[in-house]
């Protein structure tokens, strides 16, 4: 692929020679060349996506934009074209370094780095005078010569000040750690003031060797952006003059109008730091001579008067170092206490530190929500100005309400900030590509559950498919296992076999799943876990005991079904009871093996009439006559098949709870019971 391109160079440019590859990026490659004719190095920007609108019109716009700018410290654009599909720019070379690693390489004083940065800042302004704004100032974008004369570069994404509309709503231009908090947000209204704070945060890494905005993802370092305060250059390197100081966070204010008006104005401050003699100072040295004796007395009363001052202010300064020390010491223990999720403490420390009443409800909602309770969302809502972007959080207040279909909005929105965040990603950041890919599986995890409670199962599984946790795995089963195909069902809920290893509703559903399947040995297991549980479930005995009987351990099954006739007669549920009771005596009379079986029916026969005895004072006399006139025959009469089904078919249609009596009547015709066992 570089091959063909630098072939393609040297076939369009003949009259260049190609000398080496400078540099690839997202967009293309950058070549050194030398042009014979002039005897001078250029550099040769090749862009192979000319088919990408968004990248040849930011190509495009460079070109237009710096071939306006005529300044020594401006690296000049020469010429430009097109050819077979692919997008020149042939520029001024500089043999140099970017501004970063210059910094680390030389061991420049605070006045040498001063004096740069004002050769920078002049080439800004000139830009601003042209306006244009650059929106994208960062050190990579300023390149060193070995003499230290700074040239900035690369105005991709800058614009006129004159264009409609310099960004379009939500859409972040620039680079994350240099970006403006309006260019965060993603505000139209950007101008020169946003490249004045992206060069105050240069400034600031120059003077300081350490960046001034922190963060482990983009997410963090936008929100730090918008919401945090920078800590003061003199904390970080105590060899910072107050003055630069000073200058660097009036440019980096959050209000765009606390900034520097223009470059202009920050250039004439930081002049006078390399000039500090003012002319008040001069006309008080040129008139010194003059007014000596009085400049004595008014030295020792402003002495005098600084020393009151010196002690006061030493006073305040020692009550505010306790204040703060007071102040760090609460938000310390407010911090381990959410850590260690002690929550109550963690309130209770709270309502001690002096925050804004939206700072203090925002934490409170927090904490609440770990608590489990609903009443975050309330709290939540009394916020006057929320976090923009905040929309994960809301959604997971929402669905802890149980407002599924409003936490799936929510997590929607989430979903698109994202993807917004990833465009505006350099394309070599992998650290926050795969911290914005992990926001994005724990949103589609809220918003999967959010689909299963709404019984939406299909949108469920398309949120939940590239889950990595077991919670997701149980939902995905459990979704499967509503829509019917157990086999995907008992694979995922395969899959969350540790913390759910004992949940009921995973246990049940995948021991039905195997029991579709006649895996009546791994249900049992399952089954017995969920009777454990829930102990009074009738129906888990039902299903375990035609496990055990399938299974040939008649035992067991008979010992279920016997559970489940005590378990309805004491709660007076004959009518559902009968029915699975019923099943059992059905299961062994159809059986082949009558004779073991049959035993098996003979002791549940006598088991159910101490049960339900009192049961049949509940039928009345005429009911009786109806249901067994013609049909209950002497005990060891023939088997009357005919009766017996006309008699099944009554109960059905009465919903009578006396089935059992059929199955006595069936068990004695079939096999002569008297004979077998006498009088047990």
């Amino acid at each position: 692929m570089l091959k063909s391109i630098s072939d393609e160079l040297t076939e369009y440019f003949k009259k260049y020679q190609i000398i080496r590859k400078l540099g690839e990026g997202g967009m293309g490659v950058v070549y050194q060349v030398f042009d014979p004719q002039l005897n001078r190095n250029l550099a040769v920007k090749v862009i192979s996506s000319a088919g990408n609108s968004k990248i040849s019109k930011r190509f495009l716009r460079e070109v237009e934009i710096t071939a306006q700018l005529d300044h020594p410290n401006i690296v000049k654009v020469y010429n430009s074209s097109v050819y077979n599909g692919k997008l020149f720019m042939v520029m001024e070379y500089i043999e140099g370094q970017t501004l970063k690693d210059h910094l680390e390489t030389s061991s420049l004083s605070i006045s040498q780095r001063v004096e740069m940065m004002i050769a920078v800042a002049k080439a800004i302004h000139y830009a601003h005078e042209k306006d244009i704004i650059h929106r994208d100032l960062k050190p990579d974008n300023i390149i060193v010569k070995k003499d230290g004369t700074p040239y900035l570069m690369d105005f991709g994404v800058a614009k006129m000040r004159t264009s409609k509309s310099l960004t379009a709503t939500h859409e972040s231009i620039g680079t994350p750690l240099y970006m403006s908090p309006e260019q965060a947000n993603g505000s139209r209204k950007i101008d020169l003031r946003s490249d004045i704070y992206s060069f105050g945060v240069i400034l600031y890494e120059v003077l300081c060797g350490h960046r001034m905005v922190a963060g482990d993802s983009t997410m963090n370092v936008l929100y730090n952006v918008i919401n945090e305060k920078p800590v003061r250059p003199t904390t970080v390197n105590d060899e910072v003059p107050q003055i630069l100081e000073d200058v660097c966070l009036k440019a980096v204010e959050k209000k765009k109008n606390k900034r520097y008006a223009t470059m202009q104005e920050l250039i004439a401050d930081l002049q006078q730091y390399l000039n500090p003699q003012s002319e008040m100072l001069y006309f008080l040295r040129k008139k010194w001579s003059k007014y000596q004796k009085p400049c004595y007395i008014a030295l020792i009363l402003c002495f005098t008067l600084i020393s009151i001052l010196f002690v006061r202010q030493k006073y305040q300064a020692h009550l505010l170092s306790e204040y703060n020390k007071n102040i760090e010491e609460r938000s310390r223990k407010f911090q381990e206490y959410v850590k260690n999720k002690q929550y109550n403490l963690a309130m209770q420390q709270l309502r001690k530190l002096s925050v804004s009443e939206d700072d203090y409800n925002y934490q409170l909602a927090h904490i609440m929500y770990q608590m489990g309770q609903r009443e975050a969302l309330e709290t939540y809502e009394k916020i006057a100005s929320p976090p923009k972007n905040d929309f994960l959080f809301r959604g997971k207040l929402l669905f802890l309400n149980e407002m599924y279909e409003d936490a799936i909005d929510e997590f929607e929105k989430q979903l698109n900030f994202i993807d917004r965040q990833y465009l505006a990603l350099e394309s070599d950041d992998k650290y926050a590509k795969k911290s914005l890919q992990e926001s994005k599986r724990l949103t589609l995890g809220y918003m999967g559950e959010s689909f299963f409670h709404l019984k939406i199962y299909d949108e469920a599984i398309k949120s939940l498919e590239e889950t990595t946790n077991e919670k997701g795995f149980f939902l995905l089963g459990s979704s499967y296992f509503f829509k019917e195909e157990y086999s995907k069902a008992i694979l995922f809920l395969n899959k969350a076999n540790e913390k759910y290893a004992k949940n009921y509703h995973r246990c049940f559903r995948l021991a039905q799943c195997l029991l579709q399947g006649k895996a009546w040995k791994q249900a049992i297991p399952l089954l017995s876990i969920c009777i454990d549980e829930q102990p009074w479930q009738a129906k888990l005995y039902k299903y375990r005991g035609q496990a055990y009987y399938d299974l040939g351990d008649y035992e067991n099954s008979y010992n279920d079904f016997v559970k489940l006739s005590q378990l309805d007669a004491g709660t007076k549920n004959y009518n559902h009871g009968h029915s699975y009771v019923g099943y059992f005596l059905n299961i062994v009379i159809s059986s082949e093996n009558p004779k073991d079986h049959h035993k098996f029916a003979y002791r549940m026969i006598n088991h159910l009439k101490g049960i339900y005895a009192a049961v049949d004072q509940d039928l009345l006399a005429e009911q009786k006559r109806v249901l067994y006139k013609g049909i209950v025959k002497p005990q060891f009469a023939p088997l009357d098949t005919k009766s017996l089904d006309h008699f099944i078919d009554i109960l059905q249609q009465k919903n009578i709870r006396h089935k059992f009596y059929v199955w006595q009547s069936l068990v004695w015709r079939l096999w002569p019971i008297g004979q077998m066992f006498g009088n047990d």
